[in-house]
């Protein structure tokens, strides 16, 4: 199963989940949102994306993003761009409350 594969056709654009997904994810910390110290690319390993949970395949792009703490992160390039874009765009955790989501 892929992101844009034919059996993962949700009611709303894939995009939008990606997006409530990885917000969710910020929003609780299990996504960081400091700066990677490195970023590699290349074709997908089989190993689950840490954005949108699905199995990034071998016909896939995917980032592996190594963290100041030694996590290293593998998100579909899709997952990687929106991940870069919501970790700035999202106000301080400490003085917001969450979203509430659908997920």
């Amino acid at each position: 199963m892929n992101i844009y594969g034919a059996d993962v056709l949700p009611s709303r654009p894939i995009m939008e989940v990606q997006s409530e997904r990885i917000t969710h994810k910020l929003w609780l910390g299990t996504l960081p949102s400091d700066d990677p110290v490195n970023t590699w690319g290349g074709p997908g390993s089989g190993e689950q994306c840490d954005g949108c949970d699905l199995v990034i395949s071998s016909e896939e792009y995917e980032h592996e993003l190594h963290m100041r703490n030694g996590r290293v992160m593998r998100l579909h390039v899709a997952c990687s761009n929106l991940w870069q874009i919501l970790k700035e765009a999202l106000p301080d955790r400490k003085h917001t409350p969450p979203p509430s989501s659908s997920l």
